[in-house]
């Protein structure tokens, strides 16, 4: 027995040499297996990712979900266009709060739109239908605010009541704040891009008509805007058959010409976009989060603007997306999409880490 037993340690360390020197390695005792890259992620056979859904925020008091963000804690931050309020629910999907009522006066809103964070927690809210932004701190109470009619006049038509020119809304951690409207008429109005201070003074504007002269790039219609952490916009736009993303980095309030970017091909392929995306997000990586709202599908693309992925909902028990709108994402990549169509709000594992097909 003993010989038996040399003989099978003489093997074991033959066998190990001999993988070593093929290339391999044992993984440490207690060492985790590494993550596989995206470059291995096996897809449908349509090109789609599966994703895994965390939580599904939907039913009473959630009624026509429009923005969401989340805060460092990881609570979720949802505003309701048809009930006028913001929702604060737990990481897990419960409510917990409820902020706001219908109205014109401070901390009140009329068709509350795209919500944003600053460094500090205070909450930004594109109050669509009474053409400003609320600045509200971590707890809810009124700030500030940035923008009125008055200031939004040039993007209305002379058919009052169906302009929207609050098309997206970011904040970055500094409490600058950047604003995308939109002007009444897709072919012949001016649509902007707008940076405010912290304090509401205006201190870029980037103009474009799609049917005239632009400052950077032609956009119209634009969809919604993010931020990332070093300052550079993410502007989603488009309207009769168009659909665009645009990067823009800034130096000192300006765009850096030479560096911005501009992406996206009309169609239901892959990386191709429908007009009007709704939504988009930028992760601590630099990937780019796409609501391709109108083909019912949200794409990535990493920071060069190359596609990555596209995910839906078919063949889960969540039935599938509808018309996707704003986007948020956590530090730890976990994806939020307001899926307007199904009134409801999904949290979504780390699409890029954890995609997969089951």
């Amino acid at each position: 027995m003993k010989k038996q037993k040399g003989a099978a340690v003489i093997v074991s360390f033959f066998l190990a040499v001999a993988l070593l020197a093929a290339g391999c390695s044992f993984p440490a005792r207690g060492e985790e297996e590494p993550e596989p890259q995206a470059s291995l992620r096996l897809v449908d056979e349509e090109g789609y990712t599966q994703v895994e859904v965390l939580a599904v925020l939907e039913g009473e008091p959630l009624h026509d979900p429009a923005g969401v963000a989340v805060t460092a804690g990881g609570e979720i931050l949802v505003s309701d266009g048809a009930r006028h309020q913001i929702y604060r629910y737990s990481p897990e999907g419960e409510l917990i709060d409820q902020l706001g009522s219908q109205g014109g006066e401070p901390g009140r809103f009329n068709q509350p739109g795209a919500l944003s964070l600053d460094g500090k927690g205070n909450i930004y809210v594109a109050d669509v239908g009474n053409n400003r932004v609320q600045v509200l701190d971590a707890g809810g109470r009124f700030l500030r605010q940035v923008g009125s009619r008055d200031e939004f006049a040039s993007f209305f038509s002379l058919q009052d009541g169906f302009d929207i020119p609050l098309a997206g809304l970011a904040a970055d951690r500094e409490g600058n704040i950047y604003l995308a409207l939109k002007g009444a008429y897709y072919d012949i109005s001016e649509n902007e891009l707008r940076k405010y201070s912290p304090d509401g003074e205006l201190v870029m504007q980037l103009a474009s008509m799609l049917e005239g002269s632009y400052d950077l790039v032609p956009f119209t219609w634009p969809g919604a805007l993010t931020v990332d952490g070093e300052g550079t916009i993410y502007l989603v736009h488009g309207a009769n058959g168009v659909g665009k993303v645009i990067k823009i980095p800034l130096e000192q309030n300006a765009p850096i010409a030479d560096q911005t970017l501009q992406f996206g091909s009309l169609g239901k392929g892959k990386g191709e976009l429908l007009h009007t995306p709704l939504g988009v997000a930028v992760d601590q990586e630099g990937n780019i989060y796409v609501s391709d709202t109108h083909n019912n599908r949200v794409q990535v693309y990493d920071s060069r603007g190359e596609w990555l992925l596209m995910f839906r909902l078919a063949g889960t028990p969540y039935g599938e997306l509808t018309e996707p709108g704003n986007l948020a994402v956590d530090g730890e990549g976990n994806l939020y999409v307001v899926d307007r169509g199904n009134a409801r709000v999904l949290k979504i594992a780390n699409p890029v880490r954890h995609g997969s097909v089951g």
